[in-house]
This record gives structure tokens, C-alpha cells and sequence, in this order.
């Protein structure tokens, strides 16, 4: 039976150690849910241009933070405000040094096409016919950040009694609107260039005096740090080309990425 088995045990232990070997350049990345669309555009240029692959969980920002709060690995985190990661740092599990702003994330609200309610401010949002959509402020950055700008404006409370339903997603935000459940919800305004919307909903800017603009970040976490590809990617999402596709899907990077490349 030894002989049979020792060959058996031989082949498996190689077929392992290979397969290790061809994930050893792969990165795992944390994304907000409403980077879906520009991430997977250049993941896919990127790893054409590469050796290395990315792996790539999309979610809430909150319930990412949340992930890493458990120990899960992650080498590459990019939320949809920065304020997670400078939690991050505060709590050791990323360097500041390692931190980058590459691009400006706007809110505006979105709307039904053809805007039937007529919204065209934040205050028409707490118009006595109006049901509202906002994130939940626990789970994505969208929903903490509506939050402050409400409350910035003067009309939190009246905007809770016009909320139906609170969207751990800013993609679930969409889907309430477009469905018509509701009749706008707070979101980010770049997603206004994804094609799915194109034809069922618009949006209304809010005036740059009321709104509060956050960044979008890159950070390498600390575990990161040992993979060559995850320190590959965050720089491509900061090179020429990176820039180029984020302005494709609507975001205006950073001035100090603009004069740097």
C-alpha cells in the first residue's frame, strides 16, 4: 500500500505548491459598491497589462470596514469616502504613507426621468409628496454623508419623516427610484454615466454651497504591503491611464494627480 500511495501524495503535493505559485501575484481588493462599473473596466486593463490578477469584493463601505474589523483579508481598499480609511489608520491596519486621493465623489440627487415631482433642490425633498430614498448611514458612505448634508441644510428631520426606505447600497438607491418606489434618493453623481441608467432616471445637482464634497481614496493595507501586485494596482488606479478611465465614468480626479502625471 506505501507504494502505491507515496506517488499519489507526490503529484498532490506538486499540483498544490503550483497552484499556489500562479495566485502568488494576485491581489485581493475591498471596493464600494458604486466603483462596480469603472473597477471592473480597469481591473480588465490592468491585468491585461500585467502579470498579476485581482480579486475584488464589492459591498457597502461600512460593511467592508466592517470585514476588515473581522480579520479578513484584504490587501487593497478603496471605499467610497475617506473617511474609512482614516479609521483605518487610526486603528494600525493601514499606513498613512500609503494612502492616496485619487478622485472627487459628488453627491446629487437622482430622479425619475422626465423629474415628474419637480425636484430641483435639496429642500424639495421635504415636499409633502415626495418619498425619499436615503443609504443607511451604518452601511455605505453615501448614507453617513446625506446625512451631514441634511443636516447641514436645515431639513434632517423633516427629510426622516419623508424617508420610505434607508438602501445598504447606493446601487440599491438606484433600483428604489427606477422602480418607482420612491421619487429621489441621494446618490453619487458620477453614476449618472452608467448606460443602465440612461433613459429611466436623471440627475439634479446640488448647488457646491450645500453640498458636502468627499474623495475617493486608494490605500495598500499594511498585509497588502507583502504583495507586489497589490502595490501594482493602487499605482495604475493613480497613473495617466487609471485617470483616464475615471474620467470616462464621470469622476474628476484629484489636483495632485493631474500635476503629477
Amino acid at each position: 500500500m506505501k507504494s502505491i500511495f507515496k506517488p499519489v501524495i507526490g503529484v498532490i503535493i506538486i499540483l498544490l505548491l503550483f497552484s499556489g505559485l500562479s495566485r502568488a501575484g494576485d491581489c485581493l481588493v475591498y471596493a464600494g459598491a458604486g466603483l462596480k462599473r469603472p473597477m471592473t473596466e480597469m481591473i480588465g486593463s490592468f491585468e491585461a497589462d500585467t502579470p498579476h490578477r485581482v480579486d475584488i469584493n464589492y459591498g457597502g463601505s461600512g460593511h467592508l470596514f466592517g470585514m476588515m474589523a473581522m480579520g479578513r483579508p484584504c490587501d487593497v481598499f478603496i471605499p467610497g469616502a475617506q473617511r474609512y480609511v482614516d479609521i483605518a489608520v487610526e486603528k494600525g491596519w493601514i499606513d498613512e504613507a500609503d494612502v492616496v486621493r485619487l478622485v472627487k465623489h459628488i453627491p446629487a440627487i437622482v430622479v425619475p426621468q422626465n423629474n415628474p415631482s419637480r425636484i430641483n433642490s435639496l429642500q424639495d425633498l421635504v415636499k409633502p409628496d415626495v418619498r425619499l430614498a436615503l443609504g443607511d448611514p451604518r452601511a455605505c458612505a453615501i448614507g453617513n454623508l446625506a446625512e451631514k448634508i441634511l443636516k447641514k441644510n436645515g431639513i434632517h428631520e423633516r427629510a426622516k419623516t419623508r424617508t420610505r426606505v434607508y438602501g445598504p447600497t447606493v446601487n440599491q438607491l438606484l433600483l428604489y427610484v427606477m422602480t418607482g418606489r420612491v421619487e429621489a434618493a441621494i446618490v453619487w453623481k458620477d453614476l449618472a454615466r452608467w448606460p443602465e441608467n440612461n433613459g429611466d432616471l436623471q440627475m439634479v445637482e446640488i448647488s457646491e454651497c450645500r453640498n458636502i464634497i468627499k474623495y475617493i481614496p486608494v490605500a495598500v493595507t499594511l498585509k497588502g504591503r507583502k504583495n507586489p501586485a497589490a502595490e501594482s494596482f493602487a499605482a495604475y488606479l493613480a497613473s495617466t491611464g487609471g485617470l483616464d478611465l475615471w474620467r470616462k465614468w464621470g469622476f474628476e480626479p484629484c489636483s495632485s494627480l493631474i500635476s503629477s502625471n
